[in-house]
C-alpha cells in the first residue's frame, strides 16, 4: 500500500465486512510503499519481521489478524 511517509496506524477493523486499516497522515508527505499481511487464525505465519496491528472478526465469525511488515522507514 502506498500511504503519506510516518503514517500512524490508528486501528483496524471490518465496517463493512472487509478488513480496513485507519491510518493518521500528513498529506503533504513524500508517500511511501509499506507492506500489510493478514493472517486467519492458525495460519502459518512466514519468518518476516512483522508488526502485530489488530485483531478482526468478519460476520461469518472468522478470525483474522493484521500485520506490517518492518522496514527502515515504519
Amino acid at each position: 500500500m502506498t500511504i503519506p511517509a510516518l503514517g500512524k496506524i490508528l486501528t483496524v477493523g471490518v465496517p463493512l465486512d472487509c478488513i480496513s486499516i485507519w491510518v493518521e497522515v500528513d498529506i503533504e508527505a513524500p508517500k511511501v510503499e509499506r507492506t500489510f499481511y493478514v493472517f486467519w487464525t492458525g495460519q502459518e505465519i512466514p519468518p518476516l519481521r512483522l508488526n502485530y496491528l489488530g485483531t478482526v472478526t468478519t460476520k461469518n465469525g472468522l478470525v483474522w489478524h493484521v500485520f506490517e511488515e518492518e522496514n527502515e522507514k515504519t
